[in-house]
C-alpha cells in the first residue's frame, strides 16, 4: 500500500546536509577556509525522511511505545514495527512495514511548487541489498 506522508513547517526549519561549516579539505587545518554561512538543501536527506517515519509508526503503536516515557515499551513489536537497527548502507535492510520510500517533493495547494527532482521516479527499495 502505498502512501503519501505530507509535513508541515510550524516554523522556521533547516535540512543539513555533509556539507557544513567547512570549506576544502578535512585534511586543511585552516581557519582562514572555515564558513559560518551553511545553506539548508532544499529537501530532506532520504535517510531523515526514514527516521522521521520509523519514529512516527512507532509512537503510534500502543504496545510498542510508552509516550509518557518517550521510551520503546515492548521491544519485540518495535522490531516488528521498523525493524532493529538504524540505516547503514552495508547491511541487510529490514525497516519492518516499511518496504520502500518515493520521491520527496514540495507542494503548495495540491500542486508542486519546485521542479521534479533528479531522482524522480526512483524508489528506494529496502529488499535489494547493495553494498
Amino acid at each position: 500500500m502505498k502512501k503519501l506522508i505530507t509535513l508541515t513547517p510550524v516554523g522556521s526549519y533547516y535540512f543539513g546536509g555533509e556539507h557544513s561549516f567547512t570549506v576544502g579539505k578535512k585534511e586543511d587545518d585552516n581557519n582562514d577556509l572555515a564558513s559560518y554561512i551553511v545553506e539548508s538543501n532544499l529537501f530532506p536527506q532520504q535517510t531523515s525522511l526514514l527516521g522521521m517515519l520509523r519514529f512516527w509508526i512507532l509512537r503510534n503503536d500502543e504496545l510498542a511505545f510508552n509516550l509518557a516515557t518517550n521510551r520503546i515499551a515492548n521491544e519485540q513489536r518495535a522490531n516488528e514495527l521498523i525493524g532493529k537497527s538504524s540505516f547503514c548502507a552495508n547491511e541487510e535492510r529490514n525497516f519492518g512495514k516499511i518496504k520502500g520510500l518515493g520521491v520527496c517533493f514540495l507542494q503548495k495547494n495540491g500542486k508542486a511548487v519546485l521542479p521534479t527532482p533528479l531522482d524522480y521516479g526512483l524508489n528506494v527499495d529496502f529488499s535489494k541489498s547493495q553494498t
